[in-house]
């Protein structure tokens, strides 16, 4: 059983790297529909907010992903011969059951890295639905105001 505790390990972190991949690419997509949504009626403000909330989220989860390829690759070579195995972890399996554990501990911070992109993300739609135009920009029609007299039709009579 301990020998396949690594095995499971690296498929939950291909799995989460996978999730963390569509994230990004869905957030950066979300980004770009956004973008040709902002006109220049959109107040700075709001453009700040949106760019740093949205920004923030992609590089949060950037850094999540980051996270699990590092887990996935290994962080730097090393040479461990079999002889130092057998003296720190008494066994093969117990040396790979150390391996897991390293691997899921940084899965579970790669998990809050990318909570809080996603957070942050969330935020940045939310203040899609909140953004207002700057006062004077409006170009659409003034309304009539009430009250006024009307203008009576004219009604035109053919000659012969």
């Amino acid at each position: 059983m301990q020998s396949a505790v690594l095995d499971k390990a690296m498929a939950d972190v291909k799995v989460w790297r996978n999730g963390y991949a569509t994230l990004v690419t869905a957030i950066t997509a979300i980004m770009a529909l956004i973008g040709t949504q902002l006109t220049s009626s959109v107040g700075a403000g709001w453009r700040l907010v949106l760019t740093l909330a949205l920004g923030a989220g992609v590089v949060l989860v950037g850094r999540a992903l980051t996270l699990t390829l590092r887990i996935e690759g290994g962080k730097a070579a090393t040479t461990v011969n079999l002889q130092q195995i057998v003296q720190e972890y008494n066994s093969v399996e117990m040396y790979r059951a150390q391996q897991a554990a390293t691997a899921l501990e940084q899965l579970d911070r790669s998990k809050k890295w990318a909570g809080w992109g996603a957070l942050f993300c969330l935020i940045g739609l939310i203040c899609t639905l909140w953004m207002t135009s700057t006062p004077g920009s409006d170009k659409g029609p003034k309304p009539s105001p009430s009250g006024s007299a009307s203008v009576p039709a004219v009604k035109t009579v053919p000659t012969p």
